[in-house]
């Protein structure tokens, strides 16, 4: 092309081909426009894209609209360029639009070409499917990748250590333009490869490829996981394993190898590790796979199956033998159960019980209670109650009636029969006893809970008087054998009164049965002789409540 010549000098030009360059004589000004060539228009999506050549570097330039009165300019891209491509927007479909690309040198010559006739078709070719902001998050072992995607479209990723074929995601074949994949199981330090894959509703696939690196592992030992086990029932199953340092909690679970469920992340660190999985089905194979995570994000999983129990009604636990064996201040409570169960009894005065006994929970199938300090010729309501190992319950109520106290018995008794004290006070307890005839000694053992209540000292009552011979005690651990007498030459004592006084101090909270056991009392005369046989004495024993 012929160039006026003017004046010479030396030019830098400086363009979007390289760093400054310095001619060593050219002439100036040029006052020829750029040269168009390779013009070409097409159609877009409610639009059209414009694209042409130059002979020098020029900017792109298009001034278009619906006649050659109005016309409309595009932003002028600025920067030289011999290669111009311009996307024309917000085109009507039908409609014919006259064009005119406009490229300016940098001197300021622009070319004015004729416009070109363009005519947007109807029936508009569907916007291509364009994968963007492609993004990759490592870890020691694992990557999130993500993308977005123009329109919804499929999502899959092929990965490997080399760029041949490799490994890949389940393809997620929900369309979306939110994409989103972990990749885990990953070698720490280890470079990568992958291409994330999309296709639309027609079926069209937009790829793009990549590389990263997982982080270096800071660990001096792997993340282990341990002592997975499983213990499920009909609809629920626990899960329990364990780390070699502390670690997040989760499981994944369903009835395939795909799994598809998975439970809350526990993110706490711990190295104890229990999930509990509900809802599930009776007598059905479920996979699973646990996760933890330490503090530097490694991961270790382990993967297994198990099967729920079969779904069958439980035979119902029942009661049965219910029988009461009461005497004058006590009652034995007898019953069997079909299988094996715990054994407990509540009990009172009322239909409202208010007592109970400690329960049982050793499984037996016959079972006994026995309730004391009960008073004479007294009404009682009882109910007794058993749980199996599947923590099926029975019940069953009844009642009974203490037999009278004859009145040639003789009655011994704690009082009161009933002592609310609390921790660290010292408190006083009587043994008396009334109607008795020819009464000149007695011994007797007197037990109760050493963790609650403990016996500091004693004294003789004034039934006895002053002429008492010895009060010889013998205490051992929970129980204090006393012996009294009168002196050799006294008389033998008749009535009531009290024996003697005991002293104890409340250590610890609870409740407890202060009692003497039947076995363990006699009453003699001067000679030496019982004056009354087992059977034919009452006794109430007392109770005393530390708070």
């Amino acid at each position: 092309m012929h160039k006026l010549l003017w004046i010479t000098f030396i030019l830098i030009i400086l363009s979007p081909f390289g760093c400054g360059k310095t001619s060593d004589s050219v002439t100036s000004p040029d006052v020829d426009a750029p040269a168009i060539s390779n013009l070409n228009i097409s159609p877009l999506a409610n639009g059209a894209e414009v694209s042409w050549l130059t002979d020098e570097p020029a900017t792109s330039k298009v001034i278009y609209g619906e006649s050659l009165k109005v016309r409309l300019v595009n932003d002028e891209i600025i920067g030289y360029t011999l290669s111009h491509r311009v996307k024309l927007t917000g085109l009507k479909a039908g409609i014919t639009y006259y064009i005119t690309a406009k490229p300016k040198d940098m001197f300021g010559n622009e070319a004015d070409p004729p416009p070109q006739i363009f005519h947007l078709p109807s029936t508009q070719p569907p916007e291509p499917l364009v994968i963007t902001g492609l993004s990759v998050v490592p870890t020691t072992d694992s990557a999130q990748i993500t993308w977005l995607t123009n329109h919804p479209a499929t999502t899959q990723v092929f990965y490997g250590e080399t760029r041949g074929p490799g490994l890949s995601t389940t393809l997620a074949s929900q369309l979306t333009t939110s994409h989103t994949v972990n990749l885990t199981g990953l070698d720490p330090d280890t470079t990568y490869y992958f291409k994330v894959e999309s296709r639309d509703s027609t079926a069209e696939l937009a790829f793009e490829e990549g590389d990263f690196r997982t982080n270096e592992s800071t660990s001096t030992t792997p993340l282990t996981i341990t002592n997975l086990s499983t213990h499920p029932t009909i609809n629920s199953v626990q899960i329990n394993w364990t780390t070699n340092r502390p670690a997040t909690t989760k499981a994944f679970y369903g009835k395939t190898t795909g799994l598809g469920l998975s439970t809350t992340l526990a993110s706490q660190l711990t190295t104890l590790h229990t999930v509990n999985l509900t809802g599930l089905n009776p007598d059905t194979t479920y996979y699973f796979k646990v996760e933890s995570r330490d503090s530097t994000a490694e991961l270790a999983f382990e993967e297994g199956d198990f099967r729920t129990k079969e779904s069958v009604p439980p035979t119902p636990l029942t009661i049965t033998n219910l029988s009461t064996n009461p005497t004058v201040n006590s009652v034995q409570i007898n019953w069997t159960t079909n299988r094996p169960a715990t054994t407990k009894a509540f009990y009172g005065k009322t239909t409202g019980l208010g007592l109970s006994t400690t329960l049982a929970s050793q499984l037996t199938s016959s079972h006994t209670v026995n309730l004391t300090s009960l008073e004479p010729d007294t009404f009682y309501y009882f109910k007794v109650e058993s749980e199996d190992a599947n923590s099926i319950l029975a019940q069953q109520e009844g009642s009974f009636k203490t037999t009278a106290q004859s009145e040639d018995f003789p009655l011994l008794k704690i009082v009161p029969d009933m002592k609310e004290v609390k921790v660290g006070d010292r408190f006083e307890l009587e043994v008396r006893i009334e109607k008795v005839t020819g009464l000149f000694g007695a011994a007797m053992s007197l037990r109760f809970n050493p963790g609650i209540i403990e016996f500091e000292k004693s004294e003789s009552g004034e039934l006895l008087g002053k002429d008492v011979l010895a009060i010889a005690m013998e205490e051992v651990a929970g129980e204090i054998n006393l012996g009294i007498t009168r002196k050799a030459g006294q008389d033998e004592v008749n009535g009531s009164g009290t024996i003697v006084r005991l002293e104890f101090k409340a250590i610890g909270r609870g409740e407890t049965d202060v009692s003497i056991p039947k076995g363990d009392l006699t009453l003699r005369n001067s000679q030496g002789e019982l004056i009354q046989a087992f059977d034919r004495i009452a006794i109430h024993n007392g109770r005393v409540v530390v708070k």
